[in-house]
């Protein structure tokens, strides 16, 4: 098994969503995602999406806070990406 499509770094506004996509070479495979070395649950806050050979980590009214890396991993296999935050938007 491995990644066809890994994690690509994100710069968002903040109070908007952010989205991480991988794509392993088969379906229903169990993930599991980290924001640093801390494992990540559904929540209001963070979203997880498997669809086929697809998962996203959708990450909800994100802000300064959220700055990190995030990772997704299946046995072996690890992805990973940063997030940054453009505070623009709502800054006055």
């Amino acid at each position: 098994m491995e990644f066809t499509a890994t994690l690509s770094e994100q710069t968002v506004e903040e109070k908007s969503e952010c989205h991480f996509t991988c794509e392993l070479n088969k379906e229903n495979v169990p993930v599991t995602w980290y924001k640093g070395t801390s494992k990540i649950v559904p929540s209001k806050k963070y979203s997880v999406e498997s669809v086929g050979t697809s998962h996203t980590l959708v990450i909800k009214d994100v802000d300064k806070k959220d700055v990190a890396q995030y990772s997704v991993q299946t046995g072996d296999l690890r992805s990973s990406a940063a997030l940054h935050v453009d505070g623009k938007k709502g800054d006055s």
